[in-house]
C-alpha cells in the first residue's frame, strides 16, 4: 500500500509540474511582467528609420507648426497606456501618420495598455514551441472564423521577446525581430531600441528597419 501512494503522489507531481509548465496564458503574463519590471515607468524616444524619413519628406511644409524645424517622431512607452507613436512639429491631420505601425513596438501586445481580463478575452493562447531554450507563444484571435494570430517568440532564460510574428492563416505576414540596449538609471532598464521588420507581400520581401533615439526614462 505504501508503494502504490507512493506512486500516485508522484505521479500527481508529475502532473502537477507538467501542467505548470505548459500553461501558455499563464507564461504569456509572466514573460509580461518581466518585461515590465525591466522597464521604467515610461520612455521617450525619437523614432528614426529610412520608412519614416521617405514618409517625412512627402508632409507639405505648409502642414509644418514651425516652419525652420523639419517633423520628427516620437515613440512614447507609459505603464497605464501603451505604446505610442506621433509626429511632431506638424497639424494635427499629419500627427498619426505612423499610427498602423505602432504592432510593431509593442513585442506583440506585451506592452500594450490591454488588462490581462482583456487579452484572456480576446486570444487563445498555445505554445507553438516548448522547449527549454526557447518558447514560441501563439495567440489567436477568439472568434472560430479568425486566422489571425501572433507567434511570441521568448528567450526562456531571461523571459526577454526576441522575435514576434504576424500570420493570417498559414501566410507569414510580417516577422519583427528586436534587438536591446541597458539605461541606467536609479537600477538599469531594459528597453527595445531596434526592430527589424520583414513583410512579405506575396512572393516578394520588404525589409524595414527602425530605431529608438535619445531614449529618455521616467523613473
Amino acid at each position: 500500500m505504501p508503494r502504490k501512494i507512493l506512486l500516485l503522489s508522484a505521479l500527481i507531481g508529475l502532473f502537477v509540474i507538467a501542467y505548470a509548465q505548459t500553461n501558455p496564458a499563464q507564461y504569456f503574463f509572466e514573460v509580461r511582467k518581466a518585461v515590465y519590471d525591466k522597464l521604467p515607468v515610461s520612455f521617450s524616444a525619437k523614432l528614426t528609420g529610412k520608412p519614416i524619413e521617405k514618409e517625412l519628406d512627402k508632409i507639405p511644409k505648409t502642414a509644418l507648426l514651425d516652419g525652420k524645424k523639419k517633423p520628427w517622431v516620437e515613440l512614447v512607452f507609459k505603464r497605464d497606456a501603451g505604446v505610442s507613436v506621433k509626429v511632431k512639429n506638424v497639424d494635427e491631420f499629419y500627427e498619426d501618420l505612423f499610427g498602423d505601425y505602432v504592432s510593431f513596438f509593442t513585442l506583440g501586445n506585451i506592452l500594450s495598455n490591454q488588462s490581462e481580463q482583456s487579452l484572456l478575452n480576446k486570444y487563445d493562447f498555445s505554445f507553438f514551441l516548448d522547449s527549454p531554450g526557447t518558447k514560441v507563444l501563439t495567440l489567436k484571435l477568439k472568434p472560430a472564423n479568425a486566422e489571425n494570430k501572433l507567434n511570441i517568440y521568448v528567450e526562456n532564460s531571461s523571459k526577454k521577446i526576441v522575435r514576434v510574428d504576424y500570420l493570417l492563416g498559414k501566410d507569414l505576414i510580417t516577422t519583427t525581430s528586436v534587438i536591446y540596449v541597458v539605461k541606467k538609471g536609479k537600477k538599469e532598464y531594459l528597453i527595445p531600441q531596434k526592430f527589424l521588420v520583414k513583410v512579405f507581400e506575396g512572393v516578394q520581401e520588404k525589409v524595414l528597419i527602425f530605431d529608438l533615439d535619445d531614449i529618455a526614462v521616467q523613473e
